[in-house]
């Protein structure tokens, strides 16, 4: 009923702007990808994706929170 580990879903990706690692669609798909491969190598039967700075994300994206809702929730659906 607990939490039993943090998996941190971060994100950024290969390419920087000004110094800063820049989050994209396929940086957020992957550490998505690889919650769910942490999760079923410790055999954790649930996985939370908070997204905390997701305000922070979608506007480095230039996206919507709605949009970036929706990659997560997209990504989501991938892996099950």
């Amino acid at each position: 009923q607990g939490i039993y580990a943090i998996i941190h879903a971060a994100t950024g990706s290969m390419t920087k702007s000004e110094g800063e690692f820049e989050p994209s669609r396929k940086s957020i798909e992957n550490s998505i990808k690889n919650s769910f491969v942490l999760a079923r190598k410790f055999k954790h039967k649930r996985v939370a994706i908070p997204f905390l700075a997701g305000g922070i994300f979608a506007s480095r994206m230039g996206v919507t929170k709605d949009e970036l809702a929706e990659i997560i929730v997209s990504s989501v659906i991938k892996e099950k």
